[in-house]
């Protein structure tokens, strides 16, 4: 017979907050053949996940792809910006030249 579980044990216990928090966790069967048996374990395994939900919250697997492709888009257009650095660098550098060489020429007319 299975041992009857506390809300503290199940919080303490890393098997089941896995079990919680992972899709893919490898304690899945356990746990559920465990919590199939017992209706009184269910409701504190319901109790359990309840607070640990409140604990430590997690993303939903979208949400986490969503900021994946936004933080991925982000580092392209931080990659591209160089270059249009560049461009704005290689503008005001030309400009530097063309207003001293048009100084030049101008007091080259006067004197």
């Amino acid at each position: 017979m299975d041992k009857n579980y506390t809300v503290e044990e199940l919080l303490s216990d890393e098997t089941f907050t896995d079990y919680c928090l992972n899709e893919r966790s490898p304690y899945k069967k356990k746990w559920l053949d465990i919590l199939s048996r017992d209706q009184e374990q269910m409701k504190t395994a319901n109790e359990a996940r309840t607070m640990l939900a409140i604990l430590s919250p997690v993303l939903p697997q979208q949400e986490i792809e969503t900021e994946v492709n936004k933080l991925r888009e982000a580092l392209i257009n931080v990659e591209s910006q160089p270059q249009i650095l560049n461009k704005k660098y290689n503008t005001k550098k030309l400009l530097t030249y063309s207003f001293s060489l048009l100084l030049v020429i101008l007091a080259s007319v006067y004197f």
